[in-house]
């Protein structure tokens, strides 16, 4: 009888043991000191994470967009190591917008609890924490795509009170200030650049790259654009025109100088941007490694890109980067490749 006790007590201590050990694995993505979301109550995706995504992720993430939609939990629960890995480790995405160390932890508390959809009946649901404030250097939450906010209003066609909305809200992804294409937040960039941006709004509709634009959205750039691109309502001051500038000396043909803002920067990164299972085009590293597959789709085949216009111009400019090395800047030779 005494063996048998002994060998009871002895199976409990292994159970407690055991129970003890998966506890800590629960909560093992979770730095420590901020097990609060776990502790007091449980995550799901309907309740916690999609709410989190709609708010600063969906710029990017949407059902019109190339890369996965975080917006359907299937995508979201398919690829919960990779959003773990880029949201909860490696701290990089969102690329539009920002997360909170508490959204990031509570992203991590969910993917531990195996990214669950919903929660069980009875389950206590875990406080969402609060959203972000905007501040001068975080922009705004993007709001969701299904609730966009109007793009007309009363009154003559304008700038101030129509495109730059718009633009902000559909374009600034790619089009603001910080990167290498022209800024469309920018009236005198815009006004430059504004039968360009008619021809790839209203006429070829390739843009914008990531998301969409209404029918009646298109016809308001196009609009504007044949009114005469009008800075603001009238009597509205306008900016004053920028210097003349000297004519730009032609730039090198080198990745760093031409070919990824032009072409890998500005076309290819809808897809080819590190956020999916597709080669990173915006990583000179991995194109020189996949130059041979470049050379052939692109100007070869012209299979790529998929599902846009690509200039015969823009293949030529890759032939000719291709066959003079594909240098990566003006002081490095070309690439492993091709030598």
């Amino acid at each position: 009888m005494a063996k048998r006790t002994a060998k009871i007590a002895t199976l409990a201590a292994w159970l407690a043991l055991f129970t003890l050990w998966g506890c800590n694995q629960a909560s093992m993505d979770v730095p420590f000191g901020r097990q609060s979301i776990v502790t007091e109550g449980a995550v799901s995706y309907e309740t916690h994470i999609l709410p989190l995504f709609q708010r600063s992720c969906s710029t990017c993430h949407n059902a019109s967009s190339a890369i996965p939609n975080w917006l359907s939990y299937e995508v979201a629960y398919s690829k919960r190591d990779r959003i773990h890995e880029r949201v909860v480790v490696r701290r990089d995405m969102p690329m539009v917008g920002t997360l909170t160390q508490e959204e990031r932890d509570l992203v991590a508390a969910w993917i531990a609890a195996g990214a669950p959809k919903t929660l069980p009946a009875g389950i206590e649901p875990a406080p969402a924490p609060p959203a972000p404030l905007p501040t001068a250097t975080s922009p705004a939450p993007a709001p969701s795509p299904v609730a966009d906010a109007p793009t007309t209003s009363t009154g003559p066609i304008n700038y101030v009170t129509q495109i730059q909305p718009l633009f902000s809200l559909k374009c600034s992804m790619c089009h603001n200030p910080s990167s290498a294409v022209p800024n469309w937040l920018d009236y005198n960039v815009a006004f430059a650049n504004r039968a360009k941006i008619r021809d790839r709004i209203f006429v070829r509709r390739d843009m914008p790259l990531i998301g969409s634009l209404t029918d009646e959205e298109r016809k308001l750039v196009a609009d504007w654009v044949d009114a005469g691109a009008p800075y603001a309502p009238e009597g509205g001051a306008v900016p004053p025109p920028p210097s003349p500038a000297p004519p730009p000396s032609p730039k090198p043909l080198t990745y760093d100088d031409l070919m990824k803002p032009r072409i890998f920067g500005a076309v290819c990164i809808a897809c080819h941007n590190g956020s999916n299972d597709l080669p990173n085009w915006q990583s000179y590293s991995v194109v020189c490694r996949e130059i041979d597959k470049i050379y052939r789709e692109v100007v070869e085949r012209k299979t790529m890109p998929k599902d846009m216009p690509f200039a015969d111009s823009e293949r030529q400019l890759m032939a000719d980067w291709i066959r003079a090395g594909a240098p990566e800047s003006t002081t490095s030779g070309p690439c492993d490749r091709l030598n």
